[in-house]
């Protein structure tokens, strides 16, 4: 299975962590706001690309996306330019996720940081799944109730413990 392909696997399986309740329409706090940085905000936004933005907000803000696949519930759209992927789901990001290290939280966690890194700046996951797609490469994605998930690699993998992609959501469930 390509990397891509593993990806969009990953994302199916994470899609169910960001729910969409009633919400109410408010202003985002200010550091939800898209803005070209390179700062993760669980539960908001991964630089210039935020949750709820819309398809028109994508392609006025970024252009348009190297590869954009219908995936059914989902178009998975590519920047590779940012290394970053945006999921729509009903014509709004609904998560989004990256692979680059350049991207990090306030406390400074980011692809490569280790779990334990993670678990101290945002308190125990929510719950922790080894995905069954990983095959031998194994990984565990790791969800917190701020709004972020991680994939580290399993116990027997190289990457053990390590922090392999971000996905931003909308909360654990």
């Amino acid at each position: 299975m390509n990397r891509f392909a593993l990806i969009v696997v990953i994302g199916a399986a994470v899609a169910g962590c960001g729910g969409r309740g009633t919400e109410v329409a408010r202003t985002p706090p200010p550091d939800c706001v898209p803005q070209r940085d390179n700062l993760i905000v669980p539960g908001c936004r991964i630089g210039p690309i935020a949750i709820g933005m819309t398809n028109e907000d994508l392609l006025r803000t970024l252009g348009p996306p190297r590869l954009s696949r219908d995936q059914g519930k989902f178009v998975s759209n590519q920047y590779d330019s940012l290394k970053i992927t945006a999921m729509v789901e009903g014509g709004r990001v609904g998560w989004l996720f990256t692979t680059d290290p350049r991207y990090h939280t306030a406390a400074g966690v980011r692809v490569g940081s280790s779990i334990m890194e993670a678990t101290v700046s945002l308190g125990e996951p929510a719950w922790k799944r080894t995905n069954p797609h990983s095959g031998d490469a194994g990984y565990v994605n790791n969800c917190f109730s701020a709004g972020v998930t991680m994939s580290t690699g399993a116990a027997w993998a190289s990457d053990a413990g390590r922090i392999r992609d971000i996905w931003v959501v909308k909360g654990c469930r």
